[in-house]
C-alpha cells in the first residue's frame, strides 16, 4: 500500500538517494531528515561531549535515547557511552555503521514503544544493509569549508563474495576519516564571543 495508507507512517530511503544526498556519514543523513531533531549526539562533538566519536539519531525532539535503531530488524549492541540526554546509559554509535554498507534505511516517525518498549518512544530506524554484494567498491572524499579551514579526508573499501553454492553471502568494509578541527578564534562571530567572555 501507499504510505499514507499504512497503519504506521514510515520513510524509506532507497540507496539512490543516499548516493545523491551527498551525506558522508549515516548520522549526517537521518539528521536531514525533517523529523530529525537536533538533540543527537554528533562525532563533532567528540572533545565537549560525553561520548566521544559516537554518533546518534534523535526522532521528534525526544532525543538519542527515546529512539531505537535496528539493523536489518534486528537491535544493535550499545556503544560503551553515556548518552548526556538522560543522564548514564549506553548509545547506539552510527559511526560503526559505513553508509556505503546500507540498501535502505526504513524510519518508523511514530511511538512504537508497545512493540520494542520505552527506547522506542520516539519513534524506529531500521537500517537495511546489502544482504547480497558481489564485487569491489572504492571511494575517496575531501571536503573543507569556505573559509579554507575544517578540512576532512574520508575513504573506503567495500568488498563482497557469495559463497559456493549460494550458502550466504560475505561483505567486508574498511573505511578512513579525519576531520581538522576549527577553533572558536578562527571565526569572528565566536571570537567576539570569546572578547567579551574570556
Amino acid at each position: 500500500r501507499v504510505d499514507a495508507e499504512t497503519s504506521s507512517p514510515i520513510t524509506v530511503i532507497t540507496s539512490e538517494e543516499i548516493k545523491r544526498s551527498g551525506a558522508t556519514s549515516v548520522q549526517e543523513l537521518l539528521n536531514n531528515l525533517a523529523i530529525s531533531s537536533g538533540s543527537a549526539l554528533s562525532d563533532v562533538d567528540a572533545g565537549n561531549g560525553f561520548s566521544p566519536g559516537s554518533a546518534t539519531v534523535a526522532l521528534r525532539g525526544l532525543g538519542s535515547a527515546a529512539t531505537l535503531t535496528l539493523i536489518n530488524g534486528r537491535r544493535i549492541s550499545p556503544a560503551a557511552f553515556n548518552d548526556p540526554n538522560i543522564g548514564a546509559t549506553v548509545v547506539t554509535n552510527l559511526n560503526s555503521i559505513p553508509a556505503s554498507a546500507i540498501e535502505r534505511i526504513e524510519v518508523l516517525r511514530d511511538g512504537a514503544s508497545a512493540i520494542y518498549g520505552s527506547d522506542a518512544i520516539a519513534g524506529v530506524v531500521n537500517l537495511r544493509l546489502r544482504e547480497e554484494f558481489d564485487g569491489f567498491e572504492a571511494h575517496a572524499e575531501w571536503m573543507q569549508t569556505s573559509h579554507g579551514d575544517g578540512e576532512e579526508y574520508s575513504a573506503g573499501m567495500l568488498a563482497g563474495t557469495t559463497l559456493g553454492g549460494g550458502r550466504g553471502n560475505v561483505v567486508a568494509y574498511l573505511g578512513y576519516a579525519e576531520r581538522e578541527l576549527v577553533t572558536q578564534d578562527a571565526r569572528r562571530a565566536s571570537r567576539r564571543m570569546l572578547e567579551y567572555y574570556p
